[in-house]
């Protein structure tokens, strides 16, 4: 259970093996936020300085130390990982040149970080683009933001031989064979809810006209009887047809906001749940979609992981998972 501590060089000068309590929080496409808390001793405190970074053998990113306190005879050592503390100090005055954001960062990156221990991690090819504008953001607010236009995170990579911080952006797999289920023992605190009170699938749309010569068209599931349909009046008086626009295109766009106003109105399904995190850095790690089989209720849901936390407090250590919004898949009667 040894931290190793590094300085800014990222030359190795030392290593903690005794902690009070440690925290380790590391998020797909964020900052986490990390702590150390030790027993305050003169070697302790000489080695311990805000500026160093903090690594273990076991991952492979660093965080930064940011803030010492001496208290209660223990040294609070506080920081944030290197994907925050070293994008936040510099300010994007640049312009986009590609849209493609794995591309454009790492040429911000590089582009405002002198060689020294920053370089760039491999390119993975990515080709996930957006259109963007920016005015003079930190790098960590446009990666951040970049990133999460396309569903992809960012992180420094700890290249411990060359004594560089590699720039990562990555997309994370999908682990076809990480799957979790009640019925496997590893997925617990689930709550699903599922909702048709507010559920409408026609939509009667009014437009401009009184009496008789008003205009309406109807919209959505026109084919469903009985019991499957549900219906909704939508006023759309405001949308008046204009000058030399055809009978046709204006009840095209009565249909649009009647499409609209059903898209307000659709069943509602809300799932939340805690995976057990047994096989995490083995099986899947962080950013990787996982499957979670929920066969009683017809769904699959897919979700990544977007962030873990690592504790340890009393020699103990425990790892704790956080999960993005699932996608929701019906399966029927298959498992």
């Amino acid at each position: 259970m040894a931290f190793n501590i590094y300085d800014e060089s990222l030359t190795r000068v030392g290593e903690i093996r005794t902690v009070i309590s440690s925290t380790w929080e590391e998020k797909f496409a964020d900052k986490g936020i990390c702590q150390l808390v030790v027993a305050n001793s003169e070697a302790a405190s000489r080695l311990l300085l805000p500026g160093r970074f903090v690594g273990k053998n076991d991952k492979s990113t660093l965080w930064q130390i940011k803030t010492k306190e001496k208290r209660e005879g223990a040294l609070w050592i506080n920081g944030f990982t290197a994907n925050y503390s070293l994008l936040d100090d510099r300010v994007y005055d640049g312009i986009h040149t590609s849209n493609v954001v794995a591309d454009d960062l790492r040429a911000a990156v590089i582009g405002k970080r002198a060689p020294g221990i920053v370089a760039l991690a491999a390119d993975r090819g990515l080709t996930g683009s957006v259109v963007s504008e920016h005015t003079y953001p930190t790098l960590f607010e446009l990666s951040k933001d970049l990133c999460g236009s396309v569903d992809y995170g960012f992180r420094f990579v700890h290249d411990r031989a060359a004594k560089k911080l590699l720039f990562d952006v990555f997309a994370g797999q999908e682990q076809s064979n990480a799957k979790f289920s009640e019925a496997f023992g590893n997925l617990a605190n689930l709550v699903l809810q599922q909702s048709d009170a507010d559920f409408k699938n026609v939509a009667f749309v009014g437009g401009e006209g009184d009496g008789s010569e008003r205009i309406f068209v109807v919209c959505g599931d026109t084919t469903a009887e009985g019991l499957a349909r549900h219906e909704l009046f939508v006023d759309a008086r405001d949308l008046r047809k204009e000058n030399g626009q055809t009978q046709t295109a204006y009840e095209d766009l009565l249909k649009e906001r009647g499409l609209q106003k059903l898209n307000e109105h659709n069943r509602k399904l809300s799932v939340t749940f805690d995976v057990d995190p047994a096989d995490f850095g083995t099986a899947y790690s962080l950013g990787d979609t996982v499957c979670c089989i929920l066969p009683e209720d017809g769904l699959k849901l897919f979700v990544r992981v977007i962030a873990f936390e690592e504790t340890i407090e009393d020699n103990r250590t425990a790892l704790s998972l956080t999960i993005g919004t699932p996608v929701i898949q019906t399966i029927g009667g298959n498992k």
